[in-house]
């Protein structure tokens, strides 16, 4: 299993562009700090980001999801003005199989 998270966060009024200027890009900095994550990708809409952190293969799911929920509480006072609230939704079930 492979744990993965997706954070979503919205800030109303917002580019696109806005939005993985002050949210997006800054939240990828700071989830590739925590131990364990291997990747971090964003997709950002008007309105809203979608950041997804996916940790090494054989880390502890529960341990990964409360390292990045500690991570965002630890770094609220970051947020840039506009945004209005955040969801953080772990994947349940995640296998990666390799094609090869």
């Amino acid at each position: 299993m492979v744990p993965v998270a997706d954070v979503f966060v919205n800030m109303p009024g917002a580019s696109a562009r806005e939005v993985e200027r002050q949210v997006a890009t800054r939240l990828e900095k700071l989830l590739y700090q925590i131990d364990g994550v291997e990747y971090v990708y964003s997709t950002s809409f008007e309105g809203t980001a979608m950041v997804t952190v996916r940790f090494y293969v054989g880390q502890n799911r529960e341990d990964s999801w409360v390292k990045l929920y500690n991570k965002i509480s630890s770094n609220v006072d970051q947020v840039p003005p506009g945004v209005t609230g955040w969801v953080v939704k772990p994947w349940r079930s995640t296998t990666f199989r390799s094609s090869t």
